[in-house]
């Protein structure tokens, strides 16, 4: 299976996994600003590229690790990562703040339209650097469900329990890289990143607009 013998990928079979939806907790937690039912149709319905779900993964929880931070088009499945100082708003605000002047304003918001993250402390300040960010219901991974299975994914490589420092970025992009190029048997033998590629094309095509360089995203 891990050679692509097979057309079901290790990927695919995430995919079908059963997610447990728990009902209750034993403390409330509120939503950290606008509700993901607010969200457009065109990121429920994955009809169009740019539509990001967003989290951390975690190594050492000590304080002084660095984290991952991932981000899945939900369209495309196709994976951005980043190794971060650390899980913090700071560093995750940096992170987009680094990423948009990257970019420049008009590209950074074609390409990211929505955010979607769960209600973590690290995500609180998120409003402050995209302007279309929505936050899932308390306790529920599952509206961010490709994000939560590339995830899981990626802990196949990066090991729960393991300081994230212990990875250089090098890795953390190849681990990356190899998941948006691996075949997946929901997209008929094709990768995440061939589907993103065709629909950013398509899309730049039918709107007229300037070629963005979006290879930046994944380096």
């Amino acid at each position: 299976m891990n050679d692509g013998v097979f057309r079901t990928s290790n990927l695919d079979l995430f995919e079908k996994t059963k997610r447990k939806h728990h009902q209750s907790h034993p403390q409330a937690k509120r939503c950290l600003g606008p509700n993901i039912a607010q969200r457009p149709q065109t990121a429920d319905q994955r009809s169009e590229i740019g539509h990001w779900e967003l989290d951390t993964v975690q190594g050492q929880k000590n304080g002084n690790d660095s984290v991952v931070l991932v981000m899945t088009d939900r369209l495309s499945r196709v994976n951005i990562t980043s190794k971060i100082a650390g899980k913090t708003a700071h560093a995750v605000n940096q992170f987009f703040i680094n990423l948009r002047q990257k970019m420049g304003t008009d590209a950074y918001y074609r390409i990211f339209k929505t955010i979607t993250s769960d209600n973590g402390s690290e995500f609180s300040e998120l409003t402050q650097v995209h302007d279309h960010v929505f936050y899932a219901d308390p306790y529920s991974p599952w509206e961010r469900g490709s994000n939560e299975i590339n995830n899981r994914f990626l802990r196949k490589e990066i090991t729960k329990g393991e300081a994230i420092n212990n990875y250089s970025s090098a890795q953390i992009i190849a681990t990356n890289d190899w998941m948006n190029h691996y075949p997946r048997a929901m997209f008929n033998g094709h990768s995440s990143m061939d589907i993103y590629r065709k629909a950013f094309y398509q899309e730049i095509s039918q709107l007229h607009q300037p070629i963005i360089n979006w290879s930046v995203l994944f380096i």
